[in-house]
């Protein structure tokens, strides 16, 4: 009598089992870093935006606003006229952040604000003076911007969040990014 080698039908499906659990756990864990990844690319684009402001007023000698008209737009401002009034810049560009990305908190909330930050108001993303006129960078020779912090959040992101901040320490302002792992802030 010859034995047959070779795999039997059951083994074969309980192979194509594991190997089809195996892929799904690859695919979700591949689809989170995606999604971490497109938030911190968005959060660091916000931060140059925002720093690059600076070098803005004082190369064209007046103030800049940053207004958050939406929690997914940002508009650069260049404000000639120093009144600040968003519809009085004689340069305007909006950006968009794209979606899942948006300005605000997660359903997870952190229970505090990063170091020196300011948490906003429930259903708000902008905390301390941004919450009012949003972003003002003055046209003197530092480029004094109205201290507050801006949130951002992915809505595939659940616990993660970053946090941009004006801290004045002394006599300086420092901008700073901070991301909320669920747990704690960290220093970026």
């Amino acid at each position: 009598m010859r034995k047959e080698s070779g795999f039997s039908l059951l083994e074969m499906l309980v192979a194509i089992l594991i190997l089809g659990i195996l892929g799904a756990f690859a695919v979700v864990r591949f689809s989170s870093y995606i999604a971490e990844d497109q938030l911190q690319k968005a959060a660091w684009k916000v931060m140059a935006d925002l720093s690059m402001t600076r070098s803005m007023a004082m190369k064209n000698d007046c103030q800049i606003l940053v207004t958050f008209p939406t929690n997914n737009q940002y508009t650069i401002i260049i404000d000639s006229t120093n009144n600040s009034v968003a519809d009085a810049g004689e340069y305007q560009q909006v950006f968009t952040l794209d979606p899942p990305v948006r300005f605000g908190l997660p359903e997870t909330s952190p229970g505090s604000a990063a170091s020196g930050a300011d948490l906003p108001a429930a259903g708000s993303w902008l905390g301390g003076n941004w919450a009012d006129k949003g972003m003002i960078v003055s046209k003197d020779a530092m480029g004094s911007i109205n201290p507050g912090s801006l949130y951002l959040s992915s809505s595939k992101l659940p616990k993660v969040t970053y946090c941009i901040a004006i801290l004045n320490t002394g006599s300086t302002q420092n901008l700073r990014m901070f991301k909320w792992d669920g747990s704690s802030w960290i220093a970026l």
